[in-house]
């Protein structure tokens, strides 16, 4: 289920970011304007003709999927039982269905009931089958409403808090890369903010022990959209990315994890977006150890006062390196706000695991529906 909720989010982030608001937009993007271009794209034969009439110069080239096709249809409905209307609506069905009408509309690029089609308009040059594609059979009103429940979750910008664990520990080497583990998670995390929309809100913490007066955690850059600029002129996307490139672990520091989570998840209620997906993601490579801090209970009863169903904050947790030696305590305070953890022994996964926790937004449609 892992790699299938993975495998679907890569493919529907994709379809996202190929998205266009209405035809006259698609048009653009197929064209080669507008800011991204696209190659591909989803649409209808009399769509692919209708393009081509105004690009004839560099037309579009119809393509068919393999395994069949769906097919678009367009009910004759009567909404009215005024005998008047109605007689006029039977003489307009008439006439619509009459041969000159349905010459008419194969020549604007529609086929007819049995798949015929005006081999001068849907030519073959251009790519158009003379013989439709099988028709594929209709997907089940569940199945329609999961993909759109999906779609939708995904299509929610994201609004993240990341934080890094900077313990002395993160400065280990990662066997066989000739970097530490602080330099691959970075490397990693900054990888991973290109799975973000430039209207996606990101922010980053780091934490150890005592690392801000008396706070074990420091803010490195605000929760903001990716696409905002600061004082300088720098999009934020790339202060995130050139902060997390520059990490550096204290030595001798410990790891004040419940703390942080705690901080973490006062401040993400506090700046709460309903109409965002509000997420906290920890990376760390150990357990919990701050003597005299803060212990589980105590963290998950806060937790649970602070917490509401309608206001839901899930805490990813990424786990690796060998120091980690429980997954449990993690694995119930993602439990506690519908997050989840993940650990690892290589560091160099952290990029898979990142798209695993995206994948999230899938699996909970699906565990809210059941």
């Amino acid at each position: 289920a892992d790699t299938f909720n993975a495998s679907m989010t890569a493919a529907l982030q994709s379809l996202h970011r190929g998205a266009s608001a209405d035809e006259e937009a698609a048009f653009l993007a197929l064209s080669g304007g507008g800011e991204s271009a696209s190659p591909v794209m989803v649409m209808s034969e009399q769509a692919v003709w209708r393009y081509n009439s105004v690009h004839g110069d560099a037309p579009a080239r119809a393509g068919y999927p393999d395994e069949g096709t769906y097919y678009l249809d367009y009910p004759y409905i009567v909404r009215s039982e005024d005998s008047a209307i109605t007689r006029a609506a039977e003489m307009f069905r008439t006439a619509v269905r009459s041969e000159s009408a349905a010459d008419r509309l194969l020549a604007e690029g529609f086929r007819g009931p049995e798949g015929e089609r005006d081999p001068s308009v849907l030519t073959e040059e251009a790519g158009f089958l003379p013989e439709p594609r099988d028709e594929l059979s209709s997907p089940s009103e569940s199945s329609i409403e999961d993909l759109i429940r999906s779609w939708n979750q995904l299509k929610m910008d994201s609004r993240v808090l990341t934080i890094v664990d900077i313990s002395g520990s993160m400065l280990a080497e990662v066997p066989g890369t000739g970097l530490t583990r602080m330099q691959v998670a970075g490397a990693a995390s900054a990888e991973g903010l290109q799975m973000f929309s430039d209207s996606s809100e990101l922010g980053l913490w780091e934490f150890s022990t005592n690392v801000n007066g008396g706070l074990h955690h420091q803010e490195i850059a605000p929760v903001r959209e990716l696409q905002a600029t600061d004082g300088s002129g720098n999009e934020h996307r790339d202060v995130l990315a050139s902060a997390l490139q520059n990490l550096e672990p204290l030595p001798q520091g410990d790891t004040a994890l419940y703390e942080t989570y705690l901080a973490a998840y006062q401040e993400m209620s506090r700046t709460y977006r309903p109409d965002r997906t509000n997420v906290i993601l920890m990376l760390t490579d150990g357990d919990d150890d701050n003597p005299g801090g803060m212990e589980l209970d105590e963290l998950l009863s806060q937790l649970d006062s602070l917490s509401s169903p309608s206001r839901p904050i899930p805490i990813i947790t990424i786990a690796f390196g060998p120091d980690v030696r429980n997954l449990e305590p993690l694995q119930e305070i993602a439990a506690a706000t519908g997050g989840a953890a993940y650990m690892t022994e290589d560091p160099t996964e952290i990029g898979d695991i990142f798209l695993q926790a995206f994948s999230l937004r899938i699996a909970d449609t699906e565990d809210d529906r059941d």
